[in-house]
């Protein structure tokens, strides 16, 4: 599998894949909180329910491993810290925010705004790896993305932005971060093995965290469970994908596909959640989302060592 998602073909086809599966869990999260009658006060459900499909994906991955790989999962002691820091960042802390983000404004809205992740992996990625450059396509192009984000969130703006966005802003900078630390833990150990434990420890900190709040759930019907299997089974998948490709190219390279997140998201949003996501507004965003990807890309993949 490495050698095909070595190839330019291949990381474009992989992140394709995991920015498609992101989007879904977006609306399919709103679903799920009606399914389980988890209310958008109730933040401690919320948390839990975060931690419990995490915990579950990363049993996903630890299962996949075993059966099919059948190689066990030990990651050696110099990468212990990273990969903790990758489940305290990347899954602990953003999908606090982003859990409790989302149920205070629209899938649409969190979609669009966890665009972000895109822009601060890029910009601050040259502070971190040295074979990344920030140049000034790059900047154009985060540019006219986050004029995208804009403008869907006009509204907000004016009198400032809403605690659910702001909250899922938060999350997105948190996902900036965890992609140097999915890169930095990838090259130390094996990522799938990176991904199994980052998702557990992670997972384990929302659920004590949900508890603690005062969270609970009761699955009184197959479909809240189908739905949290799903959105595991997204985690596990996507994640370990998403893992195995930074090891193999630039940040810059991978993460910028986060942008079509808020593509696949808003159709998602409309098709399931039956927001009204075909208005001119929202039009203009993801044309200038799309454009900001489009813009970074012209110059990323220029070196034939995939930096």
């Amino acid at each position: 599998m490495k050698r095909i998602l070595k190839t330019r073909l291949g990381a474009v086809a992989g992140a394709l894949l995991c920015t498609l599966l992101w989007g879904t869990a977006f609306p399919v999260i709103k679903l799920s909180y009606s399914r389980i009658n988890i209310q958008s006060s109730d933040v401690g459900s919320q948390i839990l329910f975060a931690g419990q499909r995490f915990f579950l994906a990363g049993v996903m991955v630890f299962a996949f491993c075993l059966i099919f790989r059948r190689k066990s999962l030990k990651i050696p002691r110099n990468a212990i810290v990273s990969v903790a820091s990758l489940g305290l960042v990347q899954t602990a802390a953003q999908y606090l925010f982003s859990y409790t983000g989302l149920a205070l404004t629209t899938g649409t809205k969190t979609s669009v705004i966890t665009a972000c992740s895109a822009f601060f992996a890029v910009l601050l990625a040259p502070v971190f790896f040295k074979n990344e450059k920030l140049t000034v396509l790059k900047l154009i192009g985060c540019g006219v993305g986050f004029l995208g984000i804009v403008i869907i969130n006009i509204s907000g703006l004016s009198g400032g932005f809403s605690l659910g966005e702001a909250l899922v802003l938060i999350s997105a900078l948190c996902s900036g971060f965890g992609s140097f630390l999915s890169k930095v833990s990838a090259g130390r150990c094996d990522a799938f093995a990176a991904t199994a434990y980052q998702l557990l420890l992670g997972g384990g900190v929302l659920i004590v965290v949900g508890v603690l709040m005062g969270g609970s759930i009761s699955y009184q019907n197959i479909q809240g469970v189908l739905l949290l299997f799903y959105l595991a089974f997204v985690s596990a998948a996507a994640f370990a994908l998403w893992t195995v490709l930074l090891g193999l190219h630039s940040v810059g390279r991978i993460c910028i596909f986060n942008l079509l997140i808020p593509i696949f998201g808003t159709v998602w949003s409309g098709i399931l959640l039956g927001e009204g996501v075909l208005t001119v507004q929202n039009f203009i965003s993801l044309a200038l989302v799309s454009g900001g990807i489009l813009i970074v890309n012209l110059r990323i993949g220029e070196k034939k060592n995939g930096a």
